[in-house]
């Protein structure tokens, strides 16, 4: 995100301010250059050492030495796997990656491990029980299960939406063939004291591996009938909508090793709580967009991406004042082959930027209120929102919040 750029002060002239914008305009000249296809400002001229770049915008630490082909206005996505917009295009990239490992499943089928509803005071307690015991994975390791992938789902009918688990797991691997169901019913019912479970015929019924596959990530490629439950969406913890084995590999991130972190890390985790996912999706395709660089690789030919800066608000908006004229920019819109619309900007992004900047309070005033309208709306949507209001009502107003 660009950072607020300081306002000189017209008593005082500071030597810093000053030299900031020498290197500011440098680095505007050379991307102008960029933008016209000759490549880096040259010229023999020494160059002044770099000082701190003030956004992302105008950072020179950029390793692609490709051409620039063009600039695009990008909208802020809340990548949240309940979000709507979003949920899609994620669940597609773990069923894809799925896929590609569907050589080592042999003889899948489905297990459905539920919860009961007397053993927990709320859907929140329940999950909380199964997830922080980690009590699916020492189920399958239990029951000598190698190869699993499971999905959460909620019930839907009454209540606020008790989880359960689908898993998918590969017979192949346990002794016998078969899974030890008075086995798992002593641990997960009567040890754990968690709930029911139940062995889905459906090895028959699957023609392929691919089939089950598909089959069980289904649930990340559809949004629920009556939407997610409240205690998800209002969550400020982590909701874990999958997992697999480590047989598997990494389904989300391209490693699976992870770097210690840093002390300062962990102090910005501690100040800045994970943000519920209903915020979330009530700022995605109306908060703030991004500005990338499309750039071609000149030997492969192969077209990146590049993040350059943040805008303050949606390129709509930006279309918007472009066209009532409050803004001056050269914007065009570009159609791929699935029909989707993309805004290239064809003038200079910084000068843009610079415009955008002296609304910047107005623009985050309207992003704030268009977040407020999508949060209403989702929540108007959303059945479970509509079952608590309704009960709120019935208690009586002095129970109602705020």
């Amino acid at each position: 995100m660009a950072a607020d750029v300081l306002e000189a002060s017209i008593e005082l002239i500071d030597l810093a301010d000053l030299s900031e914008q020498f290197e500011s305009a440098r680095r505007e000249a050379e991307l102008l250059h960029l933008l016209a296809g000759r490549g880096p400002a040259g010229g023999g001229m020494a160059q002044p050492p770099p000082a701190a770049p003030l956004s992302k915008l105008e950072s020179t630490d950029n390793k692609v030495t490709t051409d620039l082909e063009t600039i695009v206005l990008a909208e802020h996505r809340c990548r949240a796997r309940s979000c709507p917009g979003c949920a899609i295009k994620r669940g597609w990239i773990v069923r894809q990656r799925l896929l590609a490992r569907a050589s080592g499943w042999k003889r899948p089928a489905v297990l459905t491990l539920t919860v009961d509803r007397e053993a927990f005071s709320s859907p929140v307690q329940a999950y909380r029980a199964v997830t922080r015991k980690k009590l699916v994975w020492r189920l399958m390791r239990a029951l000598g299960v190698k190869r699993w992938f499971w999905v959460l789902e909620y019930q839907q009918k009454t209540g606020n939406g008790w989880p359960h688990w689908h898993i998918l797991i590969d017979l192949n691997d346990v002794a016998g063939g078969r899974v030890d169901l008075h086995k798992a019913w002593e641990l997960w019912r009567e040890a754990w004291g968690v709930g029911r479970l139940q062995l889905e015929k459906r090895e028959v019924e699957f023609h392929s591996v691919e089939h089950a596959l598909m089959y069980i990530t289904k649930y990340l490629m559809k949004q629920p009938e009556g939407g997610f439950p409240t205690w998800v969406l209002k969550s400020r913890q982590s909701i874990r909508f999958f997992q697999g084995c480590r047989l598997l590999g990494p389904l989300v991130a391209k490693s699976s090793v992870k770097k210690a972190p840093r002390v300062e890390d962990e102090e910005v985790s501690r100040r800045a709580p994970r943000r519920p996912l209903l915020d979330r999706m009530s700022e995605c395709q109306v908060g703030r967009g991004r500005v990338f660089a499309l750039r071609v690789d000149a030997e492969s030919g192969e077209q990146r991406s590049h993040f350059i800066g943040a805008l303050p608000c949606s390129p709509g908006r930006v279309a918007s004042l472009v066209a009532s004229g409050q803004v001056s920019a050269s914007i065009e819109v570009l159609t791929d082959e699935h029909g989707r619309e993309t805004l290239a900007l064809r003038s200079d992004p910084i000068s843009l930027l610079v415009q955008l900047r002296r609304l910047r309070d107005e623009l985050r005033e309207e992003v704030v209120e268009r977040s407020r309208f999508k949060r209403r709306l989702l929540l108007g949507e959303n059945k479970f929102a509509k079952r608590e209001a309704a009960a709120l009502a019935a208690v009586g107003p002095e129970f109602v919040p705020f």
